[in-house]
């Protein structure tokens, strides 16, 4: 078990694109208390605490859930958030799991958003998150970013022939090459910030340190 925390929303993806996050208020004095607080308690239990300034927590689950994929470990994640929808793998298993006890596995991200897990990122950068500041395509939602990316397998095989898309069976098809082309700067750099960074350094021995001793 671990704990992973957030320090802080100036991480390296405002440093890719200031618009990141932007429009979110800093946490109130208070609440850092309680977050500090929290922390203090939970490694006073003996669990392992870990975040930093660079990355999100988001990043440090997709890291330990490879390390933990390469031991041959499965992973549940404790946390309601899409973006670690792209994590999710069936061996060994990677789930996600709701504060109500709900499981989402890969037919669940499916059944969730569409797509399933590998494709996560490419539907994010095609529709982007105004919760995060990421715009994606103008003018492309999410079942026509499933649509597009289910007919052809992925964002770059998209971009590399749009012409095609005028012939696929999805709504309004004839009009989205033009959409997508207008898009593509922002799709590219939708893709950087919601793909999640699973190579953290965080020691050959995190396993052991997470592990929870009686």
């Amino acid at each position: 078990m671990a704990v992973l925390m957030d320090r802080t929303i100036d991480t390296f993806r405002r440093e890719i694109d200031p618009r990141y996050k932007a429009h979110r208020p800093a946490a109130p004095p208070d609440l850092i208390e309680h977050f500090n607080r929290f922390e203090e308690e939970v490694a006073r239990l003996g669990v392992t605490v870990l975040g930093d300034t660079t990355y999100e927590a988001d990043d440090y689950a997709a890291t330990l859930a490879r390390i933990a994929n390469e031991a041959g470990l499965p992973t549940r994640i404790l946390a309601n958030d899409k973006d670690l929808c792209q994590l999710v793998r069936e061996n060994p298993p990677v789930i996600l799991e709701d504060h109500k006890g709900k499981r989402t596995d890969r037919a669940g991200v499916i059944e969730k958003m569409g797509v399933p897990p590998e494709l996560v990122v490419d539907f994010q950068a095609l529709v982007g998150d105004t919760s995060d500041g990421i715009v994606g395509v103008r003018g492309v939602g999410q079942k026509t970013a499933a649509a597009l990316l289910n007919a052809v397998g992925s964002l770059d095989a998209l971009y590399a022939d749009l012409e095609a898309v005028r012939g696929l069976k999805i709504r309004g098809a004839k009009t989205l090459p033009e959409k997508l082309e207008a898009g593509r700067e922002e799709a590219m750099l939708a893709r950087r910030l919601a793909k999640l960074v699973d190579t953290i350094e965080v020691g050959e021995d995190v396993l052991e340190k997470c592990r929870l001793h009686p």
